[in-house]
């Protein structure tokens, strides 16, 4: 079966390819928008909701017109209830960020169950899922954390980050100014010795979230 990948974050869409070929799946894993619309002869997308500032549930109704019959996963960090209905209405099966190795290979071995028409949320128990994912981010970051000393700010920029916030927002929601969110940013990436959309990546990867 071949699994198509649209995400703008490298390291992520490698970590879903790499799991998925682990499960036998061939996989096309794409960055751009133009890219994936010329894509076809899929059995499932992963479709991120932003794709480099493109819409990512445009470009799943574009996919599904091609490919009724494939199942289809969207993934955001945008809590909106609108985002979610959307993604629902095209027929997708709708994730909060960060997922975790383990929903990822539930989902895919559903697919092949199904035999890629699609799948239903309550087959998957994404609630449970939702959980275990939350949980498992949670300790990879204070232990990321511990680990480079970084400050109780720090950790609530990488959550808020993770999650989809943009810096603007994050510094709203912290009660600060976007100059001393930028200081916090530059003092967190000083002591990991690692990029804030990096630390993300690899926090929120599928293969760091294994069991």
């Amino acid at each position: 079966m071949k699994l198509l990948i649209v995400d703008d974050v490298k390291p992520t869409g490698q970590a879903f390819a790499r799991l998925a070929r682990g499960l036998g799946w061939s996989v096309s894993c794409v960055t751009r928008v133009k890219t994936a619309r010329r894509e076809r002869g899929f059995d499932a997308a992963i479709v991120d909701v932003n794709v480099q500032g493109e819409s990512g549930l445009e470009l799943l109704a574009h996919l599904r017109s091609k490919e009724p019959r494939a199942a289809y996963l969207v993934l955001t960090g945008d809590p909106r209830v609108s985002i979610a209905a959307h993604a629902a209405q095209l027929g997708a099966t709708y994730l909060r960020k960060p997922i975790g190795a383990r929903t990822l290979r539930l989902w895919l071995m559903e697919v092949e169950a199904g035999g890629g028409r699609g799948v239903q949320e309550r087959a998957l128990g994404l609630d449970e899922m939702e959980t275990w994912q939350k949980q498992h981010f949670e300790q990879l970051l204070l232990e990321f954390g511990a680990t480079h000393g970084l400050s109780e700010r720090h950790i609530d920029i990488i959550r808020l980050t993770a999650h989809g916030l943009n810096r603007s927002e994050i510094a709203e929601k912290l009660d600060i100014t976007l100059a001393t969110y930028q200081k916090h940013v530059g003092r967190l990436q000083k002591r990991s010795h690692t990029k804030l959309q990096r630390i993300v990546s690899e926090l929120t990867s599928p293969h760091l979230l294994d069991e």
